[in-house]
């Protein structure tokens, strides 16, 4: 607690507070910050008094940074999601591998930033994973899951090769 104080009340019958200083360097979006205060607010470190009760817990090792317990909230643009309903099998699965594959051969784009991205020995990777996976699961999918998977490997593979213009044997 370099720069963190604690501080006497002006009431004798009143515990000491501490004083936090924010020292944060990146703002909440992760983004560097150079005049060390979170864009918006003031200059000025920002302090906060805690209670007593509040100093009397157990510290860790290491005190993980506010920023991270937050959660970001969603775009605004895109509809509201209910992730308990979305489905938990091997075809949701499959789909997200497959997705990500997608991602990284450019032919969709980032979902999040709307940036196309292309990233082949990324895309090789999850490619090869799902070939992994095809092989480990040869006789435990029914008709339908296995089609798929021959459906999704094929197309990739034939994206990827369109991309790299070479057949590796």
């Amino acid at each position: 607690m370099d720069e963190d104080e604690l501080v006497q009340n002006d009431n004798e019958n009143d515990p000491p507070t501490l004083k936090v200083t924010d020292r944060r360097k990146f703002a909440a979006d992760g983004t560097p910050l150079e005049s060390g205060s979170v864009e918006g607010e003031d200059t000025k470190p920002k302090a906060e008094t805690l209670k007593p009760e509040e100093l009397e817990q157990p510290e860790t090792e290491s005190t993980p940074d506010t920023s991270a317990q937050e959660k970001p909230e969603p775009p605004t643009d895109t509809p509201e999601r209910n992730i308990a309903q979305l489905p938990r099998d091997f075809s949701a699965f499959l789909e997200g591998m497959y997705l990500e594959a997608m991602l990284y051969l450019g032919a969709i784009p980032d979902p999040r930033t709307g940036e196309m991205i292309e990233d082949l020995e990324l895309a090789e990777y999850k490619i090869d994973l799902l070939g992994m996976l095809q092989s480990k699961t040869e006789g435990n999918l029914d008709a339908d899951e296995k089609e798929r998977v021959v459906a999704v490997l094929y197309q990739l593979r034939m994206i990827y090769l369109e991309k790299t213009k070479s057949i590796n044997l």
